[in-house]
């Protein structure tokens, strides 16, 4: 049964002041100061209209000494605790810790649906959060997990006793658990040649299901959680081997036999381990894999290659590739090498491959490949007329959809911002449409992202300096500041002068209309802009504004 938050009050070092004040106004937004925490720096919550504060003479929301708190979208406390760690919200669900009482969770109304008791938790995944708990009868720590209506299920290994507690687990993914009977704190040294990116799945990994029953033992020396009802995992076995013992690494672990295969959720080896390495496709949107077709490897590290297998480890595309690349198309088209990526890094020779084809599209001839998810390519090659590597958008025949004379091609919404890298080392961008037309002319220095074609500005540089100029270069911002960058689609403008400029943590930053004039002086260390909410921090303190626009 949840409790409110503020059932147990305690005393609190700040509390805001609410304000209603006029800013800033003009004929395109009001800024109006709405409340004021003085000493603190807010931050909104990325799933929520939250507000995080970190209290006066705080350094984190979690590490030791701190002190934090939640707000309201109009910056009034949510509650009047203050925790030791406070995260954002997951699934509807933020983790919070009380001062000498451990971790809990809170809702958006600053209930507890589970009780800050927990000595870990992580935060929920998939409808569970991962915890440790202190158990007085066998006087250890022992693992567990919640459900969001925060009650407790414990792992259960075989009845005989005869297994320890699970010393790593991971969060809850399509159905299972991923759990190891090592402890990954102990493994630093793993030399693990060919496997360096697999070093975070090294452990000796089994899966439990979601009621904490054990349905695959930890037998795989690599392991990667379920997705789609399918599990990428090693067998082999760790030895410590004195071979590997060096002036920088003592007492390694290793592994004589790496061979990858697939399980289902019965634990049956699906694809068998019998391949030097198994990886998934990432889909071209980068958000989720493709779970078809698997990159494997076979034949050995010397002599074998890279191909593709399906789900049940057949061979859609014979491994004759020495590398391949991490994605691929809805059509099934992807990248390889023409030799290993890491013999010549500063060099790679690209080409494309259908598999719906089954053969290779363009022979690697390429420095770089975008696949697009048009079905067309943006590639990166030596252009011997212009002495210099160019950018271009190709069709499946290697045919440019137009001539290009460019360095680099950036795409947005309707129309790519492009850039020519001169052989004396200069940069001039433009932009064209997406059939090649030049909209700006390529003759610009302009700032990263300065490219405003929606409000027909630029927001250029001399030299180190940035300014703001209209289209047919017109000067509205005189090129003064050490960084400009828009905030909102033209209107307001962040300026910086000082600090490095590849830092955003050091200098001043105010903000500016798209005339000049000043909105929020140059006095800021960080300003934030949040659907209709800007956050302001400086040594003071943060303010907060409600920023509302009088056009769209």
């Amino acid at each position: 049964m949840s409790t409110p938050a503020d059932s147990k009050k305690k005393p609190y070092p700040v509390d805001p002041v609410l304000l209603d004040e006029l800013a800033f106004e003009n004929e395109n937004f009001t800024l109006r100061k709405i409340s004021f925490w003085p000493g603190c720096s807010v931050w909104r919550d990325t799933e929520t209209d939250l507000l995080k504060v970190l209290l006066p003479g705080s350094k984190a929301f979690n590490v030791k000494n701190s002190l934090s708190t939640f707000a309201r979208p109009d910056g009034s406390r949510a509650t009047k605790l203050n925790f030791s760690s406070i995260d954002d919200f997951h699934e509807g669900l933020a983790r919070v810790a009380l001062p000498g009482q451990g971790y809990g969770f809170v809702d958006t109304e600053m209930n507890f649906v589970v009780q800050p008791q927990y000595a870990f938790a992580n935060e929920f995944h998939n409808g569970f959060a991962l915890a440790q708990k202190w158990d007085k009868k066998k006087k250890k720590y022992q693992s567990l997990f919640i459900d969001r209506q925060g009650e407790e299920h414990f792992f259960v290994r075989p009845s005989d006793g005869s297994y320890p507690d699970y010393d790593n687990l991971r969060d809850f993914s399509d159905g299972m658990f991923r759990v190891s009977d090592m402890n990954q704190k102990n493994l630093s040294n793993f030399l693990l040649a060919y496997y360096s990116d697999h070093g975070d799945e090294a452990g000796w990994w089994g899966f439990v299901d979601a009621t904490g029953k054990e349905i695959i033992s930890p037998r795989y020396i690599f392991a990667y959680d379920f997705e789609d009802g399918r599990a990428l995992v090693c067998r082999g076995e760790w030895t410590r081997d004195e071979r590997w013992n060096n002036q920088y690494k003592i007492g390694g672990y290793w592994s004589e036999e790496m061979l990858w295969g697939i399980i289902d959720k019965t634990g049956k080896e699906v694809v068998p381990c019998i391949f030097d390495e198994i990886k998934r496709f990432w889909k071209t949107d980068f958000e989720t894999h493709d779970t078809s077709y698997f990159q494997a490897h076979f034949g050995g590290w010397e002599k074998g290659a890279w191909g593709i297998i399906d789900t049940s480890g057949n061979w859609v595309v014979e491994p004759i590739f020495p590398d391949l690349d991490y994605e691929i198309t809805a059509n099934g088209c992807f990248t390889f090498y023409e030799k290993n990526k890491w013999d010549d890094p500063d060099n790679p020779r690209l080409g494309i491959y259908s598999i719906p084809d089954q053969r290779v599209l363009l022979e690697p001839q390429f420095s770089d490949i975008d696949l697009r998810e048009d079905g067309t390519f943006k590639v990166e090659k030596f252009s011997e007329k212009l002495g210099r590597k160019i950018e271009q958008i190709i069709d499946a025949a290697g045919m440019p959809l137009w001539p290009s004379i460019y360095s680099s091609l950036w795409e947005r919404k309707n129309y790519f911002e492009v850039s020519i890298k001169t052989l004396d080392g200069n940069t001039f961008a433009g932009a064209v449409d997406k059939q090649g037309k030049e909209i700006v002319p390529c003759k610009y220095n302009i700032a990263w992202d300065g490219l405003l074609l929606d409000c027909n500005k630029i927001i250029f540089k001399e030299g180190e300096k940035c300014g703001l100029m209209t289209l047919d270069e017109k000067i509205i911002i005189e090129s003064i500041y050490d960084n400009l960058r828009n905030f909102d689609g033209g209107f307001l403008f962040e300026a910086k002068i000082g600090g490095n400029p590849h830092l955003i943590d050091r200098g001043l930053v105010g903000l500016l209309t798209e005339n000049g004039d000043t909105v929020l002086p140059l006095q800021y260390e960080r300003i934030s802009l949040h659907k209709d909410l800007i956050i302001a921090k400086d040594d003071s303190g943060s303010m907060l504004f409600r920023y509302l626009r009088k056009h769209y």
